[in-house]
């Protein structure tokens, strides 16, 4: 399977090894992953091809929600995951709370769908 026919998922993560560890975990389920550690460098990297978008709510410059309101707008339909040590909830996303495992990641992007 190649990089274009895999569904794209856009990772917002500050935290470089959390987010090294992630992109790892989307590559090996079979995802082709955009990485980014801000809010402006995830705006700078979503387009029409991204599927969903992974981020944390505490962002260096913004907040998680903000940016899912945000690359929503610019890209109608984009599926959303919020990742937070807290527990939450929020219009139009899936919530995945830290610390989580593969399991719960491939869960939530299951709970998305493709489509």
């Amino acid at each position: 399977m190649d990089s274009v026919s895999r569904p794209v998922v856009l990772l917002v993560e500050d935290d470089e090894m959390v987010r090294l560890v992630t992109a790892d975990l989307l590559t090996e389920m079979g995802y082709a992953v955009r990485e980014a550690d801000s809010a402006a460098a995830a705006l700078a990297a979503l387009d029409g091809t991204v599927w969903v978008l992974v981020t944390d709510v505490r962002l260096p410059d913004s907040d998680g929600r903000e940016l899912a309101r945000q690359a929503q707008a610019r890209v109608p339909g984009l599926a959303v995951v919020l990742v937070s040590g807290d527990v939450g909830e929020a219009q139009d996303a899936v919530w995945l709370t830290k610390p989580y495992n593969a399991a719960q990641l491939r869960a939530a992007l299951e709970r998305i769908g493709e489509g």
